[in-house]
């Protein structure tokens, strides 16, 4: 996305909320700069099962994957709306990489600890507001 305008938040947010499908969720966060791979890595699937899911060609069939891309996009919608941060800067710092393993460990982190990891970010950003 170098060079180009961010993509609008209110269209990124529309395709964060609760209510949205799946398919749309993923659409979102690839429009804020989640590559598929990314996405694929932390909700444990392979990049294929996510390009399926953003066509509509099938649905999550383990509670668990389900799951793990709700917090994605949970802590996306977060940062963005809570946050203050632009689409792509949320985007960045879910996907900041270490260059070993585990190779996003703020995303590694959230797949194993959700409900901590997303309450340390609420009060990151209610420190910071």
């Amino acid at each position: 996305m170098s060079g180009e305008a961010p993509p609008p938040t209110a269209v990124v947010l529309a395709g964060l909320e609760p209510t949205a499908t799946v398919p749309e969720q993923i659409a979102a966060l690839n429009l804020a700069g989640f590559s598929y791979e990314a996405i694929a890595y932390v909700v444990g699937v392979s990049r294929g099962t996510i390009n399926n899911w953003a066509d509509e060609r099938h649905a999550p069939q383990s509670r668990k994957k389900a799951r793990h891309l709700d917090d994605i996009r949970f802590a996306a919608r977060l940062l963005i709306e809570d946050g203050g941060l632009e689409p792509p800067a949320a985007a960045r710092w879910l996907t900041k990489e270490n260059g070993s393993n585990p190779r996003y460990p703020i995303l590694d982190a959230i797949r194993e600890h959700p409900n901590e990891m997303l309450e340390k970010i609420s009060e990151v950003i209610a420190d910071h507001s």
